[in-house]
């Protein structure tokens, strides 16, 4: 529906009502005199029409040359055109405008200079401004605040570790994005250190486990080949760290059990029927709870009733009571999924219990650059050995306490606060609060992991490697997160809530000029609050002003 003004398309399963068909009253519809198809012949195709259905195609017969140019960066004078022409592209291919942001992020950064960030997400809602439904999503996107310093992502990437190295020799085998590759390095390396290095904060001690899901729709991205070429490299160094493939909901935590200990890879190419099962058991077994506790490294016990058994001596039946205890847990998950499956699995409820917000949501960091098959040098096996040599070292090493450099702690608090900071501003709190959160946890993972490889010591420079990658995993997370679950209607609604909490007594024009609603949706949202009593709502002149409940305005008390 709404292809194009005045335009809609009808596929499988959609239905249009013309003559000769029943209306409910019994009658017939019809044709009014003169507009019977017969009477007219076929129209020929306004122009504009013709220009959105073939006008790329013609102007580049090759379908891709020019975009290739565009795509490996513009100076200056080209940059908005270059913009324009890329948003609407992607626009027009479907994609959502988180998803058109992210993607031209990663573009500006190949510019001469790159554009302001501003800049590029208003050409963005310029563009998507011609559909109604795209412009309503641009317009909530969140505008995140860096925070890294130049310096300090310089120093990030001054690092040459057991990432970079293999996302340099798998970039030789796949053109898959790059962030896939970087996401599986880190969930691989991460079970070789499992849980060896020992870091005891006030709060905890920091367990590495790392859970990350590539989420594309299409399998150009090349989500099964990334994690068969990590998992690859830990079974030629033969490290006894996977889950088996018949891994499911119902086995896992005798699973657990049973590697009490002993870090633990789940790897799916496709995350959907585990997610499935995990919804479908909730119910029963708290799965996904139990889940978090591997995640979180706690250890789980759980009594069973046991099997049925006959005493041979009364005939009486009785049950054994049977135990299943994780001790150590250490599990960290490598998966691949849809897009669209994904969004329609998940639940807000796993978002605010912590479960989804434990995952690094990781999606493709620009159009994917074809490259040829070619045959497998010797040069790339080198690099494929030296890593599987690496990888087993590193699995071999003793448990070590680590130590933590000059500095790190601070600069490390520091990120945390400006991440509770982050999470308050951002439009939607409730989801930005447990994924800013989660990811401060993760930027200090990544640096233990590091500084296990190369010694006992978490330097700045390892943590702030950390944070680099912690950056970019969060506002991918918190994106797609805020995709999934109530309505559109449901989002108008819990935004305006959490405005209103920011800013008591805001009045309903700054509401709707803030998140951009249009009348219409204002009245619908605001009958909703009157209705559930959500907000005290009062009149003051001419004026509509919105409270908390329970909030008391000082110039009235």
């Amino acid at each position: 529906v709404g292809l194009f003004p005045g335009v809609d398309v009808r596929g499988l399963g959609g239905q249009i009502v013309l003559p000769p068909s029943v209306h409910l009253s019994g009658r017939r519809y019809e044709w009014e005199g003169g507009f019977e198809p017969r009477e007219h012949p076929f129209a020929q195709p306004p122009a504009w029409l013709m220009e959105a259905l073939i006008g790329d195609n013609r102007k580049d017969p090759t379908g891709r040359l020019n975009y290739i140019e565009l795509l490996s960066g513009v100076s200056e004078g080209r940059r908005n055109d270059s913009a324009a022409r890329l948003a609407g592209r992607y626009l027009h291919k479907g994609l959502s405008g988180s998803e058109v942001l992210d993607l031209l992020c990663s573009w500006n950064q190949r510019n001469h200079p790159p554009m302001a960030h501003a800049e590029l997400s208003q050409i963005i809602q310029s563009i998507a401004s011609r559909n109604q439904t795209q412009e309503r999503e641009i317009s909530q996107l969140w505008q995140p605040r860096r925070l890294l310093a130049d310096d300090e992502v310089d120093e990030a990437c001054s690092l040459n570790t057991w990432t970079s190295r293999f996302v340099r020799y798998a970039s030789q085998r796949t053109d898959a994005p790059l962030a896939f590759l970087e996401a599986a390095a880190i969930a691989a390396i991460s079970a070789a250190v499992g849980r060896k290095p020992i870091l005891s904060l006030t709060t905890s001690l920091v367990i590495p486990t790392i859970w990350v899901m590539l989420v594309a729709d299409s399998t150009r991205y090349r989500k099964s080949t990334v994690i068969d070429l990590a998992a690859d490299v830990l079974r030629l160094a033969e490290l006894n760290v996977f889950a088996p493939d018949d891994f499911s909901p119902q086995r896992f935590i005798s699973l657990m059990s049973e590697r009490s200990g002993m870090p633990t890879l789940f790897c799916r190419d496709e995350f959907g029927g585990f997610y499935e099962g995990l919804n479908k058991l909730e119910h029963q077994a708290g799965g996904k709870q139990v889940l978090i506790s591997m995640h979180d490294g706690r250890n789980y016990r759980k009594e069973l009733v046991g099997l049925k058994q006959i005493d041979k001596e009364s005939g009486d039946l009785t049950r054994t009571p049977e135990v299943i205890e994780a001790k150590d847990p250490f599990l960290s998950i490598l998966a691949g999924t849809q897009r669209d499956l994904f969004l329609s699995q998940a639940q807000p409820g796993d978002v605010f219990s912590g479960f989804l917000p434990r995952f690094g949501l990781i999606v493709p960091d620009g159009l994917r650059n074809r490259q040829d098959v070619l045959e497998m040098t010797p040069a790339i096996e080198a690099q494929r050995y030296d890593l599987v040599t690496e990888v087993r070292n590193i699995f071999s090493q003793p448990t070590r306490t680590m130590r933590l450099g000059t500095g790190v702690l601070e600069r490390w608090n520091n990120y945390s606060s400006c991440l509770e900071e982050e999470a308050e501003a951002a439009p939607l709190p409730s989801i930005a609060g447990p994924v800013f959160d989660r990811m401060g946890g993760t930027a200090l993972k990544l640096a233990l992991i590091s500084a296990y490889c190369d010694g006992d010591v978490v330097s700045m420079a390892h943590l702030l490697a950390g944070i680099e990658v912690s950056e970019r995993w969060r506002v991918q997370t918190y994106n797609l997160l805020a995709s999934i679950g109530p309505s559109r209607d449901e989002k108008v609604v819990q935004r305006i809530l959490d405005l209103v909490r920011r800013k008591p007594g805001i009045k309903r024009r700054d509401v709707m000029s803030s998140l951009r609603l249009s009348a219409k949706e204002m009245d619908g949202a605001h009958a909703t609050l009157m209705q559930r009593e959500s907000l005290r709502i009062e009149e003051q002149g001419r004026a509509t002003c919105y409270y908390p409940s329970g909030h008391v305005d000082e110039g009235n008390a």
